[in-house]
């Protein structure tokens, strides 16, 4: 009988595949397969979708379309083409149709969503990444329940339908992403991302009420978003778990229950070492994924632990973590970093406080002295991970942990 598996995604080729040790291993936890059928799934959910009517109702030809779609979107190009048929089966002028992407400090790894798609599609469809210091792009939208100005993209603020596709997941801000997460602060301008700057609410489960994603939330009735799709990540980078579409709200409330079926885990007690990996391919991982994935291992392992990280990272840090590098102590970085709120602040924190709570060894694509200079230990090989590993009597392991949220339930 051959020893059993565990597969862990790491951006490389083909996942690596530790030998599982059930005596040491104490659980391992991934996220959900591929949905097999992807087009078929899109398209079941445009023609009977959740709470509302076939999206192609929505659809008046002449009408201004805007897509606003996920900067990291799982099956993006699948997606995009299934809506755009539609849109072209309701005479639509596609020409018309924007499909719009938020802003981010950085703006490495975004590729025009439009190379996936049918010719007649790519030569017509506009495609447009939101710049939040243009004043000419940005248009007044209305004040929000408690007296805030709102700002937003002119294309939405102008569009006659909008359409939010969005990757359903865990954010350390707004608890759970959304629908109105897409839209602001993302498509709002510079003032909106200095003022939702933050460094999360970890005293908090992702349900709980974040003032954050009520405006988010408040912004998508203003705009009169009716209808979204919705995609759960699978344990498989840059592919669908599963898809919803419908009714904003409706959709919202089942990508919280799928997220909490899959993506989550609950231990009874911390772990001597938790091991994470990060699955997206070198050309997408960033220091939000790196992040994201440290920020869970730290809430799963022991005071001074030990957290094996596994990626294909090869972004330089941002100015966050520059303080990380220059500091005597990640605990002094991080007292720098609430002070000054870098553009990174977020994963800088993230990385800073779980160096400050548990030792971290690397596997990356990062040269060696910037992973020593960044608190952490560099890993040159699997095999050298492996014996690490094999150096622990009980061990946790979490494949795609950057979008996984967890607990220990006894605390």
């Amino acid at each position: 009988m051959s020893t059993p598996e565990i597969l862990l995604h790491l951006g490389t080729k083909e996942p690596w595949r530790l030998p599982f040790d059930g005596d040491r291993f104490r659980s391992f936890h991934a996220g959900p397969a591929t949905v097999s059928r992807i087009a078929h799934a899109i398209k079941g959910q445009l023609e009977s979708p959740v709470d509302f009517p076939p999206f192609s109702a929505m659809c008046v030809p002449g009408d201004r379309v805007v897509v606003v779609l996920d900067r990291q979107l799982p099956s993006a190009g699948l997606v995009l083409s299934e809506v755009l048929h539609v849109l072209e089966a309701t005479d639509a002028d596609l020409s018309q149709v924007v499909v719009l992407q938020p802003a981010h400090w950085q703006r490495a790894g975004l590729v025009d969503p439009r190379m996936a798609l049918p010719e007649r599609f790519r030569a017509t469809v506009q495609w447009k990444v939101h710049d939040p210091t243009d004043p000419k792009g940005i248009a007044y939208l209305a004040s929000s329940t408690n007296g805030e100005r709102i700002y937003l993209a002119r294309e939405l603020v102008e569009a006659d339908l909008i359409l939010p596709i969005f990757t359903a997941g865990f954010d350390p801000v707004v608890g759970l992403r959304s629908p109105g997460g897409l839209m602001y602060p993302g498509l709002s301008n510079v003032e909106a991302f200095a003022k939702t700057r933050g460094e999360g609410h970890r005293e908090l489960r992702p349900e709980n009420d974040r003032p954050l994603r009520q405006l988010a939330d408040e912004i998508c009735w203003l705009l009169g978003v009716q209808f979204a799709i919705s995609i759960v990540p699978s344990r498989i980078a840059d592919q669908a778990g599963a898809v919803i579409g419908g009714q904003f709200e409706a959709v919202q409330r089942q990508s919280r229950q799928f997220l909490n079926h899959a993506w989550s885990l609950q231990l009874d007690r911390r772990a001597e070492m938790v091991v994470v990996s990060v699955g997206e391919p070198e050309a997408t991982v960033g220091w939000d994924e790196i992040g994201a994935a440290l920020a869970l291992a730290e809430s799963l392992v022991e005071r001074d632990g030990r957290i094996v990280l596994l990626s294909s990272l090869a972004a330089e840090p941002g100015p966050g973590l520059q303080y990380l590098k220059s500091s005597r102590s990640p605990t002094a970085a991080l007292q720098h970093l609430r002070r000054e709120q870098p553009p990174d602040l977020i994963s800088s924190l993230q990385v800073g406080s779980a160096a400050s709570w548990a030792r971290i060894s690397v596997i990356s694509r990062l040269d060696s002295t910037l992973v020593d200079d960044l608190q952490m230990s560099p890993l040159d090989s699997l095999a050298e991970a492996e014996r690490l590993i094999g150096q622990a009597d009980d061990v946790v392991l979490i494949d795609g942990a950057n979008r996984m949220w967890g607990e220990i339930v006894s605390e």
